[in-house]
């Protein structure tokens, strides 16, 4: 009861703070997933413009998906570090939207850990989290593991995290 009146209450607020100046008329009758198809190709092809128009449709049609900020909030970063803001907000929004959703910790966790505004303790914990919540996934620990098993202090930073959240 209260994750629904929740949910319902963050897709008002969330569909109207990433749709704003969309038009959903120019395609009318395409669904969500089909505004999610063609935003994960626009993105593939470097059209970050188009994918995060796409990606906003997406949102705007299906609010409850958290595949659909997760793929928003790549395509912020994409765009560079003046999108940084908006980026943590549709991360958090990931993560609002379903918070037993691995990759939207992980995409939280990976945001946070490039920000520059002192969060990387909260993206560690959030890369513990995605992997707490899905141990078996391969391509959530090759992520981890490329982009943090190289550095110099990285067992220090994790066993200290670790510690903290135990």
């Amino acid at each position: 009861m209260l994750r629904a009146s929740l949910l319902a209450g963050l897709s008002v607020g969330v569909s109207a703070a990433y749709s704003d100046g969309i038009d959903l008329h120019e395609n009318p009758g395409a669904t969500a997933p089909e505004h999610f198809y063609r935003g994960n190709n626009l993105l593939r092809g470097g059209d970050y413009h188009g994918a995060e128009r796409e990606f906003r449709r997406a949102i705007r049609l299906q609010p409850w998906d958290p595949a659909f900020y997760v793929n928003l909030g790549s395509t912020l970063v994409s765009q560079g570090p003046h999108r940084q803001s908006e980026t943590e907000s549709v991360g958090r929004a990931a993560v609002a939207v379903d918070p037993s959703f691995a990759r939207a910790h992980f995409a939280l966790g990976q945001m946070l850990l490039q920000s520059k505004r002192g969060h990387q303790r909260e993206g560690l914990r959030r890369l513990f989290r995605a992997v707490a919540l899905e141990p078996r996934d391969p391509e959530l620990l090759q992520g981890v593991g490329r982009r943090y098993c190289g550095s110099q202090g990285l067992m220090r930073q994790l066993s200290g995290s670790m510690t903290q959240q135990g």
